[in-house]
């Protein structure tokens, strides 16, 4: 195996990041990476590059929060855990909050896409699991 290339995550493209990623997820066509920060961010980059497409605000990180963030089957909605036990929804195109998703008791701890379907599953450490369908 040979060594990872690096990517640096600043966008200004200095060495000195002031957040983590926490969670990494590709897009259904391998166009995109959506990170999930510790700094109460996501960021969407162009795969294979140092490009943010996208920052997602709203999500809060708690100190010992691991957040987690996946996409949409078309991309238009990123969806991740916040530390108040939602899910935070946005718009992939206009960057805004569409709505939060509610039900878990405790910390979320994954959050997953169907392949084919926009169904969301998350798992909480309240021992549920939960299916939202973004038709409803």
């Amino acid at each position: 195996m040979k060594k990872g290339q690096r990517f640096n995550m600043n966008s200004f493209g200095d060495d000195h990041v002031s957040f983590s990623a926490l969670d990494l997820n590709s897009s259904k066509d391998g166009k995109y990476l959506l990170v999930a920060t510790d700094k109460d961010r996501a960021i969407m980059f162009a795969s294979g590059t140092e490009k943010q497409v996208r920052n997602f605000y709203g999500a809060d990180s708690g100190q010992y929060f691991n957040p987690r963030a996946v996409l949409n089957t078309n991309q238009s909605v990123a969806y991740a855990s916040s530390y108040d036990n939602t899910i935070v929804a946005w718009d992939v195109a206009s960057q805004r909050v569409l709505t939060r998703l509610s039900g878990h008791k405790k910390m979320i701890r994954s959050l997953h896409m169907h392949p084919k379907s926009n169904i969301l599953v998350s798992g909480s450490y309240d021992k549920t699991v939960r299916i939202w369908d973004e038709q409803s």
